[in-house]
């Protein structure tokens, strides 16, 4: 496992190259925050936090061109949170597909984690969280 994982950073790293990538391609202000003790975590973990914020970034993209996203890495006591936070495009509306969510429910209980995904106040709000 480790040879494979040899050339794949950290999840702080891996996602810091995400928001960078998300602000480039869609020219749009990006930002990642983190908070807690940096430390390892399982490969499932990582691999469910990373693609978690990839599907909520490209969600941003598309249900809210243009809008500021922030992304939140949280080391909490036994648990690692990430919260993905865009505004609704202008005149538009939440996500209204359940189908990406319902990927990123599934592939974060298989890691033991969870996921809620909706308004929270002017914001759409993605929030992951998967044990230690």
């Amino acid at each position: 496992m480790a040879a494979l994982r040899e050339d794949v950073p950290p999840l702080p790293d891996a996602l810091s190259l995400l928001v960078t990538e998300h602000r480039r391609d869609h020219d749009v202000p990006a930002e990642l925050r983190t908070t807690g003790t940096r430390r390892p975590i399982t490969p499932a973990a990582e691999v469910c936090l990373l693609r978690t914020a990839r599907e909520a970034l490209t969600n941003a993209a598309k249900h809210a061109p243009g809008e500021p996203v922030a992304v939140e890495l949280g080391y909490g006591e036994g648990a690692v949170r990430l919260v993905v936070r865009n505004a609704y495009a202008a005149g538009g509306a939440p996500p209204s597909s359940e189908h990406g969510l319902q990927g990123m429910r599934e592939r974060l209980a298989l890691a033991g984690g969870t996921l809620s995904a909706g308004p929270s106040d002017d914001l759409w709000e993605v929030r992951a969280e998967v044990p230690e």
